[in-house]
């Protein structure tokens, strides 16, 4: 459906182009007309061809200035009405970069969702089912400054808004007391039941605990991310920004690093960073030229989106 609105969009854009053509070459000859037909005396221009003298509406400089002064109208509407269509396009052609910004980030939740299919396919082991879907991977990227504040595994955390099927908090204040676990798998599912379940200080928590109890762990890597997406919800960038660089920095080798730095990156912007959020997203580029292309493409949206220049 998309796509044949953005046709029938670019159908009638290359229509209103044409009028708009057809519009300033009329108002350009009426123009013409009106030299070649009238001095700046209001009299007749013996230049113009006249077949019969005695019925030469120009041969009374009366008449010849009404004419003229009808011309003249006639020549600003025709502007007028060309100007108006000239916005229509301009707004058509912002409607149609709307669209194809929406069309690509839908394209980029697709192929995010196949490609962890893809990857629960291969190493059923590697995603816990559990896990939910987030729009935008991240890897490590070491050239990006780090931010001074309160350490990434000291804060609470917070599912990342508008991506994937994390809900909005539940929960506000301190997390209900709860079993002691010594597990690594164990704290990362509860973990991640927590996250889905809009309990972002009982997932804090437990991850936290993970990465400081068992941070050679598989999994230590996605707990590190998840630990990000937590204070991304709340709104904590500073402690978001911090999680996603260790996410980025330590666990380099963790399929999460893509997803780390590219959120760092948006993370950064949203703090009104821009220049470091831009040099974030060219790192991501630079370290992961070879990164899933649905990384790829939201890290361009987003540059596009904070105004990078590279």
């Amino acid at each position: 459906m998309t796509a044949d609105r953005t046709l029938l969009m670019r159908q009638q854009m290359t229509r209103l182009r044409a009028i708009d053509q057809r519009l300033e070459e009329m108002a350009l000859q009426i123009g013409e007309l009106g030299v070649r037909s009238v001095s700046d005396t209001g009299t007749l221009n013996t230049a113009l061809p006249t077949p019969v003298a005695a019925a030469d509406p120009f041969a009374d400089p009366a008449q010849a200035a009404g004419i003229r002064l009808r011309l003249s109208t006639i020549e600003e509407n025709l502007r007028q009405v060309s100007g108006q269509t000239g916005e229509l396009v301009q707004s058509l052609e912002k409607l149609m970069q709307q669209v194809e910004t929406a069309r690509q980030d839908n394209e980029f939740r697709f192929q995010q969702i196949e490609g962890t299919m893809g990857r629960a396919a291969r190493d059923p082991d590697a995603v816990p089912a559990s896990e939910p879907e987030v729009l935008g991977q991240i890897r490590m990227a070491s050239p990006v400054e780090k931010l001074d504040g309160p350490s990434a595994e000291t804060g609470p955390t917070v599912a990342l808004i508008g991506e994937g099927d994390l809900p909005v908090q539940t929960s506000i204040g301190e997390p209900r007391v709860r079993p002691s676990l010594n597990d690594p798998k164990e704290l990362y599912d509860r973990a991640l039941a927590d996250l889905r379940a809009g309990s972002y200080a009982g997932a804090q928590i437990d991850f936290e605990q993970m990465l400081v109890q068992f941070p050679a762990h598989k999994l230590a890597g996605n707990a590190q991310y998840w630990l990000g997406e937590t204070f991304y919800v709340r709104r904590q960038f500073k402690q978001a920004a911090e999680a996603f660089l260790a996410g980025y920095t330590t666990y380099q080798q963790s399929t999460k690093a893509p997803d780390s730095l590219l959120k760092l990156g948006m993370t950064l912007a949203a703090m009104g960073e821009k220049k470091t959020s831009c040099d974030a997203f060219k790192e991501l580029s630079v370290k992961f030229p070879q990164a899933p292309q649905a990384i790829a493409k939201r890290a361009q949206i987003e540059k596009t989106r904070v105004g990078c220049t590279s």
